[in-house]
């Protein structure tokens, strides 16, 4: 099944049963959340005899970050006294410190939008200690143990706090153990999975020991239970019922996964944020919002909108939004588009510029607003409730009449299934005092407002105060939808990091092998530490055997051989094994390169010959359908089609003329970028141009065939070409444009809806490098390892920055290659996972 028959294969019916639960062999039900002063849970400590060594593990999500707390830091867990530890430090690091620290200060903890699982083992008999994050070591500055730990005679122990509670946590903690006197190896609490850290079961691993405690959150009534069978209960102080959250690191038959939240990364001048990125509200005049953390383009959703304060003096909008929307990228006067959204306007509620009422009445203190999204049908509807004196939710409005989401009958708006991917997204005009409490599946109590209800959807995950419409999941990971073909839990060959891969190695001058995880069909290969061209190889042209036929990306030389000395040959076939052999020459193995490797799978070099178009075209396509390598001879008649090979229309395409001089072609069909092009071996500007200028193409000429212009770069006469096209594939490959906004520390974010393994930025309005960023090169945040495409330059680190995260990636500065004010911007990103199986990076 291709990505283009059918784009919402669901998994499990979208998380629930069947292969969600094979993949998640342990599932985490519940988290607490905490972040309010004088909330924590605490057990005193006593009779500890020989504090020598400690294991730690929890998962966390946090909620703020850089300064956002209270003070300068967020402990996790903590003494009452402060001298033990685990905390967030207001740079975004993390550290262990009790009289000694386990710390690094350079790995930074900036992703709002998913999980981080942490473990941490100390011992003061081998003077230090390790930290894990989501199953890989950290590399420590400082690593000196102490003497006490947490687990200290006199002491409270306190979780989601420290200090008594002076000092809070931000954020969501699940699934806690603390070991006393015992180290536990990091893997009995996770394992990686086809490429996804997830949980496992320690306790069955366990001898649990008189001062140890497992925290499960498992009753919202006694949510300091310890679980470990101890009874070394966690006393609750200022934790409420309603703090038990259905947000976790897994999904499946008893867990519902990471839930979307307000999206705090995203600038949101002038608005407030509260309730662990649930509830906003604004108290100035002025115009500000801000988008959610989880999007989607296929599949069936429902979320909730509980109206908190109903002082209202201007304009309200509940909606959705583009991921290019400039509201993700600038602070100024934004609001949601109408297209896709419910709005006020001094009191009237509008639809599609229509006045409408939902229910009879306009929203009021009390009101809850149900909201469904139907991607594979294209309709939107919006629902209402009586408030405190009428809980039934309705989803009538007085401009389509009665709606009934579960059917499909009479939606409040439209648009064209399947062609769209759209965010959550609220924004505030002008209002005073106005705030809502939101659930997207997380907890229908809304922070104490109401009492939960406790419904849930078809998978029988998340909770909700109504009974979200049949066919309807929660906005949620466990409901998200993903292709078969790219879905790491349906199976072991075709998920992301089986299509597209990293690999670094430094150069023995020696014959040797390089292992891959599969056999690629497309390589880009250059040395970072050191100036060398960007050679780009493909097994439509003959990477293997008697020529390793090259291009250079930085170049606009005609393609050529590598040289005997230089040769690359072929050791495995087929899609779960790879490798390659080096020799021993200079260009790709010298003893003084470290060498990068970015590498793509297609067909396995198969390729098949298409003459549905004007010009024939050889061509092979990815698993997903959404990327291909093509080969043409041009004809130098104009706006000629030959097929491109993919399931469906492609957004990007990358062109070379083989047999002579000429520029790499790049050009995209998205709204800035359909009639302009530019060269990857330039830092020139877009340009315009479409056939006229005798570049550009047009992805017009039918779902299959692609437009070529006359000449030049892309149909001489006689001339041959290799090009390459991509389409947009929800969770592993997204064209797009962002806008810059000029602002150090707090650049535009970027969705994606995948965590990246790779960026790349372009300026389009202005002369700027285009940008290669990575996470082989750059483990962990910030990502400043950056290398130029259009240059043979070696890696540089004092350019522009980014943070690569778990739905996307950020800017980090305010330089030219990623984020200068009010310039236009391209990327095109790779996945590691998609987001429905990312970590917290």
């Amino acid at each position: 099944m291709s990505l283009g028959a059918n784009k919402q294969a669901l998994m499990g019916a979208a998380g629930s049963g069947g292969a969600a639960d094979d993949f998640y062999t342990h599932q985490i039900a519940n988290s607490c959340r905490f972040g309010v002063v004088n909330s924590y849970l605490t057990r005193a400590i006593s009779g500890v005899t020989d504090n020598t060594q400690n294991t730690i593990s929890f998962w966390v999500k946090r909620s703020k970050i850089s300064g956002a707390p209270a003070s300068s830091r967020q402990p996790v867990m903590g003494n009452s006294g402060g001298a033990g530890q685990l905390e967030f430090l207001d740079a975004d690091t993390f550290r262990y410190a009790s009289y000694g620290t386990l710390e690094s200060n350079v790995q930074l903890f900036r992703d709002t939008s998913a999980w981080y699982h942490f473990y941490i083992y100390r011992s003061t008999s081998n003077g230090g200690g390790a930290i894990y994050v989501n199953g890989v070591q950290v590399s420590l500055t400082t690593n000196t143990a102490g003497s006490a730990g947490i687990f200290q005679n006199g002491q409270s122990l306190q979780i989601g706090a420290s200090n008594n509670g002076s000092v809070v946590f931000d954020g969501y903690i699940a699934d806690v153990y603390g070991i006393y006197d015992q180290n536990i190896a990091h893997t009995e609490f996770g394992e990686f999975k086809n490429g996804v850290w997830i949980p496992k079961d320690a306790a069955s691993a366990i001898t649990f020991g008189s001062h140890d405690f497992h925290l499960k959150f498992e009753s919202s009534g006694d949510l300091g239970n310890d679980s470990s069978g101890n009874n070394n209960d966690f006393t609750v102080t200022n934790v409420s019922t309603h703090d038990q959250m259905k947000d976790s690191p897994t999904f499946g038959s008893s867990s519902t996964g990471n839930c979307c939240t307000l999206s705090p990364l995203t600038n949101q001048s002038g608005l407030t944020i509260t309730e662990n990125n649930l509830k906003m509200s604004r108290s100035s005049a002025g115009n500000v919002g801000i988008p959610t953390t989880m999007g989607a383009s296929t599949g069936k959703y429902y979320f909730e909108v509980y109206w908190n304060n109903d002082t209202q003096v201007g304009n309200y909008v509940w909606g959705f939004v583009e991921p290019d929307s400039s509201i993700f990228g600038s602070n100024a006067a934004i609001e949601v588009p109408a297209t896709y959204s419910l709005r006020n306007n001094s009191g009237n509620t509008y639809l599609n510029g229509s006045i409408v009422t939902m229910n009879g009445t306009d929203p009021t203190t009390g009101t809850i607003i149900g909201v469904a999204i139907d991607f594979d049908n294209g309709k939107i509807f919006y629902g209402q409730d009586g408030g405190s004196g009428s809980r039934a939710m309705n989803w009538n409005n007085s401009s389509t009449g009665t709606g009934v989401p579960q059917s499909g009958t009479n939606p409040a708006q439209t648009f064209t299934a399947g062609s769209i991917t759209l965010i959550p997204a609220f924004s505030i005009s002008s209002i005073g005092d106005t705030n809502w409490i939101l659930n997207f599946g997380q907890s229908s109590a809304f922070s104490g407002a109401l009492t939960s209800q406790g419904n849930t959807d078809g998978n029988g995950q998340g909770d909700f105060y109504y009974s979200p419409p049949t066919g309807f999941t929660g906005w949620t990971t466990g409901g998200l939808t993903i292709s078969d073909e790219i879905n790491p839990a349906e199976t072991d060959d075709n998920f992301p990091q089986k299509l597209f891969g990293i690999l670094k190695y430094t150069g023995n001058g020696s014959q040797r092998t390089i292992s891959t995880a599969f056999q690629f069909d497309w390589l880009w290969s250059r040395s970072s530490v050191q100036g060398q061209n960007w050679y780009n190889f493909d097994t439509n042209r003959g990477i293997f055997g008697s020529n390793n036929y090259y291009l250079k990306i930085d170049a606009d030389d005609a393609e050529a051989d590598l040289p005997q000395d230089n040769y690359i040959s072929q050791t495995a076939s087929g899609s779960d094994a790879g490798g390659y052999v080096l020799s021993n020459g200079s260009w790709f193995n010298s003893g003084s390169h470290t060498q990068i490797n970015w590498f793509w799978r297609a067909n396995g070099g198969s390729t098949s010959s298409d003459a549905s178009g004007d010009i024939t075209s050889v061509g092979q396509k990815d698993p997903s359908g959404c990327f291909s390598i093509v080969t043409y001879t041009g004809s130098g008649t104009q706006a000629q089609t030959i097929a491109h090979h993919l399931d469906q229309a492609p957004i990007a395409f990358i062109a070379k003329k083989r047999n002579g001089a000429n520029n790499w072609m790049f050009t995209a069909g998205t709204s800035y970028m359909n009639d302009r092009y530019a060269y990857l071996d330039s830092l020139g500007a877009a340009q315009g141009g479409l056939y006229g200028g005798g570049r550009s193409f047009s992805a017009n000429a039918g779902s299959s065939l692609m437009a070529l212009e006359a000449a030049g770069e892309m149909n001489g006469s006689g001339s041959t070409y290799v090009g390459y096209f991509f389409s947009n594939c929800e969770g592993y490959i997204k064209i797009g444009e962002y806008d810059g906004n000029g602002t150090t520390g707090d650049g535009t974010f970027v969705y994606t809806g995948f965590r990246p393994a790779m960026v790349i930025t372009k300026m389009l309005d202005g002369g700027a490098e285009w940008s290669v960023y990575d996470d082989v090169r750059d483990t962990y945040n910030v990502s400043e390892h950056l290398l130029q495409l259009d240059l043979s330059d070696a890696e540089r680190t004092d350019l522009d920055e980014i943070d690569i995260l778990s739905n996307g990636f950020k800017c980090q500065s305010n330089g030219g290659r990623t984020n200068q004010s009010s310039k236009k911007y391209i990327f095109l990103a790779f996945a590691k996972n998609p987001f429905k199986y990312s970590v917290a990076r």
